[in-house]
């Protein structure tokens, strides 16, 4: 598994967010970026377009789940008085809600 170091690396180095996915033709799907830039083509006829929102809502969320992490971690190595980092973890949290149609709980 990759480290939160190389994910927002993997990010920085990616296309431009949100993506979102396209019918493109038949039997594909591809994924653009926010400024209508191709970013990829998913071609399984089976599960195309499910494999295609789910690597763009994954992608797209990944910026608040990478933010809850690391103030996550800082929670967890942080003192026990150490009020610095559960104020980061509920700003984490905070930044996560706002996923569009996003919920932090799982769904019943």
């Amino acid at each position: 598994m990759p480290k939160i170091s190389e994910l927002r690396a993997l990010l920085a180095n990616a296309r431009s967010l949100p993506w979102r996915p396209v019918r493109d033709g038949d039997e594909f799907y591809s994924l653009f970026d926010e400024d209508d830039e191709y970013v990829l083509m998913h071609s399984d006829v089976h599960d195309a377009k499910e494999n295609s929102e789910l690597l763009a809502a994954a992608v797209n969320s990944l910026p608040a789940l990478l933010e809850v992490a690391e103030a996550a971690e800082a929670w967890m190595d942080a003192r026990v008085d150490d009020n610095f980092s559960s104020v980061r973890l509920l700003e984490a949290i905070k930044k996560l809600r706002t996923i569009p149609n996003g919920t932090t709980r799982s769904p019943k």
